[in-house]
């Protein structure tokens, strides 16, 4: 089943608010509309919190991998 999120500059969505419930496996894709020619540098990065909104891990550009191995960024 695939969801959709568009969110612009700044913006966060939660999992759970865009599936419903968490699937056992999530990949997630990034686009952006036409930048008239202008280069533009998109980062992505992931934070992982506890049942009581406590920061466990945050994966991006500058580690690629989480603490636990579950969460995998591929790059720039």
């Amino acid at each position: 089943m695939h969801r959709i999120a568009i969110l612009g500059k700044g913006q966060s969505s939660k999992i759970a608010d865009t599936c419903g419930t968490i699937p056992g496996i999530l990949r997630m894709g990034l686009f952006w509309d036409v930048t008239s020619g202008v280069n533009i540098d998109l980062d992505a990065s992931t934070a992982v919190f506890d049942s009581e909104c406590k920061p466990l891990d945050i994966v991006a550009f500058s580690k690629l991998v989480s603490n636990d191995l579950a969460i995998r960024h591929c790059g720039d």
